[in-house]
């Protein structure tokens, strides 16, 4: 065993992140592969001491003591995995995996790696979870590949390739140099987090869980053709399209015209490609979208940030956290609260694991540390989306809704990319089926004007509530009976058909019976917000000749030549007698 080393600001992060939600995996990933048959125990526990053996990532152990998070690299004898074995209905294997990945590791010095077999009537899946510390998206596939392989060799009884007997290549991190240090505070430079917010959103929570959920969706075919004709016709790969289009959504979704996404990125080199670790800094790209800009010169901008963010990719974001200050109480990353994750290839879907056909499988931990992260998959002829949500401020139905809607933008933005973003529509089909059913208002009207359906309606349900307001509950007969009043009150002050009456009120019961009366009266109303300027209402009722003025006590209302106030009739202090006939102004009324 190694000595003990401090850990890196970045591993110290993820063990807060551990300690803000205990008895959580939030930081765990997984392998998994799913196989037509039965693996055999010893054959897999091989395998196990062998990936062991030759990755001393996958050796490295924690341990949270008063000095801090220290670092330990045990040696291929001084520790084992043992290989949890389950037995499951096929029903419940994805539940099962989930909460096998989401159960939390321990910085005590234990091993930051379980191996599970989970057996099925329709044959085995095997679950490597391992936690971020160790472990990234990258690793997974290298980890993959190399599992299959040496099982396949024991139990074939074979050698395994020779490359695989060897210690695996180390990703040695370099320092951040002061000139990378420098380019990513002048790019954040006056950017305000505060911003970020989706309208979708809900308010955040002060003790956060960070149960995470996910929708996943393949691109269509026409979104998938307008990113390639895009790459090709603005110059950009791919990543950048996708990257400036996902900002782009985000913006329009009320994330504000200065955003900025984390976008994770490799360390490793050529010679330490195929490194098992944590190797990844998580980038924060700024992206301004200010009035008028097209896509074109949209991409034009992401482009450059994409592309230096990779030349100082060696800052981690966590080095630059002095430059913002985290709202009070509260626990989020203070640069960004969404991710944009993009893999050109994944890697083989299925294997030969000695003998038996093997798919792997995408299994999440149950937890999102962001609000929201599209993981993009590249293959030939397909995008593939992976949207990972934090459930306590997204909900499905608005993720479900924005895949939809980042789709049929991708389409917009291939045919319309020299336009000004702002014009562009961002509705995705089912956007519009519902915009075109709250447009289509053409139908049989039951009732020849508003007033008389509510006539209709006291007369059929005098009892019923009409409307709450607060603790009251105020009914149809009430509501009436108020109007009525009201009529006789206009009808005593002169006012007749084509009068003005001018409501200065709040908006209550008692308003609305004022609105009623009104009608009842045959005269028109004219609505006065009481919080607007003195000056304002002034003008207004002069404005409109409003012999009448219907106003809450207290209000004080300018005064005109022959200009009479009343005061809106308290429903409380009305008798809701029995509904007779639609009193004689209403055919004036309509």
């Amino acid at each position: 065993m190694t000595g003990p080393a401090a850990a890196t600001r970045k591993e110290e992060a993820l063990w807060m992140l551990d300690q803000l939600v205990p008895g959580s995996g939030v930081n765990n990933l997984a392998v998994a592969l799913d196989v037509e048959g039965e693996l055999g125990d010893w054959e897999l526990e091989e395998t196990l001491a062998r990936l062991l053996a030759r990755h001393a990532t996958l050796r490295t152990v924690f341990r949270d003591t008063p000095a801090g998070l220290l670092r330990h690299v045990l040696g291929p004898t001084e520790i084992t995995v043992a290989l949890d074995q389950h037995e499951v209905a096929r029903a419940d294997l994805e539940e099962l995996l989930t909460a096998y990945v989401g159960r939390p590791f321990a910085m005590d010095g234990s091993p930051l790696l379980r191996a599970g077999r989970f057996r099925t009537p329709d044959g085995d899946v095997l679950c490597l979870a391992v936690h971020h510390l160790n472990f990234d998206a990258l690793s997974s596939v290298v980890l993959t590949e190399e599992l299959v392989a040496l099982y396949t060799a024991v139990s074939e009884d074979t050698e395994p390739p020779a490359e695989l007997a060897q210690p695996a290549p180390v990703c040695v991190e370099t320092a951040p140099s002061q000139r990378s240090l420098t380019y990513w505070r002048d790019q954040l430079h006056g950017f305000d987090p505060s911003g970020l917010a989706l309208w979708c959103e809900g308010p955040d929570v002060a003790q956060p869980t960070l149960t995470g959920d996910r929708v996943t969706a393949r691109l269509s075919a026409a979104a998938y053709d307008a990113v390639r004709a895009l790459a090709r016709q603005l110059r950009a790969p791919e990543a950048v399209i996708l990257y400036a289009a996902y900002s782009l959504l985000l913006s329009r979704h009320g994330a504000g015209r200065d955003v900025v996404v984390g976008a994770p990125a490799s360390l490793r080199t050529a010679e330490s490609s195929r490194a098992v670790g944590y190797h990844i800094n998580t980038l924060p790209l700024r992206l301004r979208i200010p009035p008028g800009v097209t896509f074109a010169d949209l991409v034009g901008e992401a482009r450059g940030v994409f592309l230096a963010s990779i030349i100082h990719r060696e800052v981690p974001v966590e080095a630059l956290m002095a430059q913002f200050r985290p709202a009070a109480g509260s626990w989020r990353n203070p640069v960004f609260k969404h991710l944009f994750n993009y893999v050109p290839d994944e890697g083989q879907a299925s294997y030969d694991l000695g003998g038996l056909r093997a798919e792997r499988r995408i299994v999440e931990n149950g937890f999102s540390k962001f609000d929201l992260e599209f993981f993009v998959v590249s293959t030939a002829g397909a995008l593939d989306v992976r949207a990972v949500f934090y459930t306590e401020v997204l909900g499905r139905a608005d993720v479900t809704a924005m895949l939809a809607r980042f789709d049929a933008l991708l389409v917009t933005l291939g045919q319309r990319s020299g336009e000004p973003v702002d014009a562009l529509p961002l509705h995705a089909p089912a956007d519009l089926a519902t915009i075109d059913t709250a447009n289509a208002t053409t139908r049989p009207a039951r009732s020849p004007s508003v007033l008389a359906a509510i006539a209709d309606r006291v007369a059929a349900a005098p009892t019923a509530v009409a409307v709450r307001d607060g603790d009251r509950a105020v009914s149809y007969a009430q509501i009436w009976a108020a109007a009525d009043r009201t009529r006789a009150a206009l009808r005593a002050a002169g006012v007749g058909p084509g009068g003005v009456v001018a409501l200065l009120g709040r908006r209550g019961p008692e308003l609305l019976g004022a609105v009623l009366g009104t009608w009842l009266a045959g005269a028109a109303y004219l609505p006065v917000d009481p919080a607007h300027p003195y000056q304002r209402i002034v003008y207004q009722l002069d404005d409109s000749g409003a012999g009448v003025v219907i106003a809450d006590p207290g209000t004080p209302v300018p005064e005109a030549p022959g200009r009479v106030v009343l005061h809106p009739v308290e429903v409380a202090d009305v008798d809701p007698a029995p509904v007779g006939p639609p009193a004689d102004g209403l055919a004036a009324g309509d």
